[in-house]
């Protein structure tokens, strides 16, 4: 039983790198003006929906 526990502890901190990794990234993208607005993305989104 502990070691399915510690296995979860170890999971939620792998996910929660990933995420932390994703908003660095994110981040960096927008630092360097590679980001879309807003209504960009749901046009692109709405588009693809659409087809």
């Amino acid at each position: 039983m502990h070691n399915a526990a510690v296995m979860k502890d170890m999971e939620k901190l792998i996910e929660k790198l990933e995420l932390l990794t994703d908003i660095h990234i994110a981040e960096s993208q927008l630092e360097k003006g590679e980001g879309v607005s807003h209504q960009q993305a749901k046009d692109q989104i709405l588009g693809t929906i659409k087809k």
